[in-house]
């Protein structure tokens, strides 16, 4: 890996007391990131009772999010390098906001695509700006501040699915609308907050001045850009075949069981990454040996009897967040400050990339009908990346920091 890490200070009262607010606020804007996005899975089957969504409907709907966080990630660089972090932060949870209020005052398909595009692209705004900060805010605990906010991220996924919460709302009414709408407001409540105690970063790491596109001749763009979207196109591919395998298995009551299970052992993976993830984010056995647990467990999933189900599901979603959040790390902990905005933002781009084309790959072997021992090759061939690329990770040459 080129770049610098930074130097790691030693534990004291103090300093815990001076990271309490950062890691919070990165918490929560961690949450921000797919609250919005996560809250539709849930009313889906009513949105698609009321406006007759089709097959082609809902693969648009499901594709946006990936596209979008591709196609806006480098512009978020550019506004990061412009206007700095925080204001870009605020201002993408803003437009996240918006088009997810939005969504509960659409009248047809149309309308929920484009203002599910303006919430993604909001979304898309904010996901440099989280390394950007953790380098800025947090630059003797990069790796905690950076599992702190990828267990917000992954908390976001989960809550909408364990509180679908809705009401009757005054012009909106009830039902998915209000779900959706409300949705929102924690959300504009978070760019509130974070407006008002979100301080700028120390002036030697003023990002008006840092980098506003990316190096692309950078081996790291590369490197990182490809671990993070295996990782991404397993988790992605396992929520989407799993329900299939254990259907066909006779197992249709194990689905949402596993599915929640899948999902929430990445929140006690990235807890325990907080500890870990300086000592395993730049070393290959960690990836070598969670990326072979994530095939196993999806090799479980497709192929065992669907009693175990939930068992693989866990073990898989657990190597996941574990994953995820080294991955998320690596821009803050190998780069200089200056580059962190651009380089994320390319490594989004990268990830993004190929989880669409994973996408893509997965839709044509549903088409094709084939089996499940065919089915499960784009999420093995991701998995054993994780371990492939992720034996590329050298440890930077100056491990002070160049900032």
């Amino acid at each position: 890996m080129e770049g610098a890490t930074v130097e790691k200070q030693p534990w004291s009262g103090v300093l815990m007391a001076a990271l309490l607010r950062p890691l919070a606020l990165l918490w929560l804007a961690g949450v921000m990131l797919r609250l919005t996005i996560l809250a539709l899975p849930p009313v889906l089957p009513s949105i698609e009772a009321e406006l007759n969504l089709r097959g082609h409907d809902i693969g648009v709907l499901t594709a946006i999010p990936p596209l979008f966080f591709a196609v806006a990630a480098l512009p978020g660089a550019a506004l990061i390098s412009r206007f700095g972090a925080v204001p870009s932060l605020v201002a993408g949870l803003l437009v996240n906001a918006l088009g997810a209020a939005a969504r509960g005052f659409v009248g047809g398909v149309t309308g929920l695509e484009l203002t599910t595009c303006v919430m993604c692209l909001g979304v898309a705004v904010m996901q440099p700006t989280m390394p950007t900060l953790v380098r800025g805010w947090t630059p003797a605990r990069v790796g905690l501040a950076s599992a702190v906010y990828t267990c917000g991220l992954l908390c976001g996924e989960v809550l909408p699915v364990l509180w679908p919460y809705s009401s009757d709302l005054p012009v909106i009414g009830g039902g998915w609308r209000a779900v959706l709408f409300q949705w929102s407001l924690p959300v504009l409540a978070t760019a509130a907050v974070i407006a008002a105690l979100g301080s700028r970063p120390p002036r030697k790491q003023d990002l008006r001045v840092a980098r506003a596109w990316p190096d692309w001749r950078q081996g790291s763009v590369w490197k990182v850009g490809l671990l993070l979207g295996a990782v991404n196109a397993s988790y992605f591919g396992l929520n989407g075949f799993l329900p299939g395998w254990l259907s066909k298995a006779g197992g249709s009551a194990q689905i949402q069981p596993a599915l929640l299970a899948l999902n929430a052992a990445q929140i006690p993976a990235s807890l325990l990454m907080m500890i870990y993830v300086e000592r395993l984010a730049l070393r290959r056995v960690g990836y070598a040996i969670a990326g072979l647990v994530v095939l196993a467990g999806s090799v479980g999933l497709a192929t065992a009897h669907a009693a175990l189900a939930v068992a693989f599901a866990t073990v898989a979603g657990f190597s996941l967040g574990c994953l995820l959040t080294m991955a998320l790390a690596l821009p803050p902990l190998t780069v200089a400050a200056q580059d962190v905005p651009s380089f994320s933002a390319a490594v989004f781009t990268v990830s993004y990339a190929l989880a669409v084309l994973t996408a893509l790959v997965t839709g044509v072997l549903q088409g094709l009908g084939t089996g499940q021992f065919v089915s499960i090759l784009p999420i093995a061939a991701a998995a054993l990346a994780v371990v492939a690329v992720g034996a590329t990770i050298r440890r930077p040459a100056n491990p002070q920091g160049s900032d």
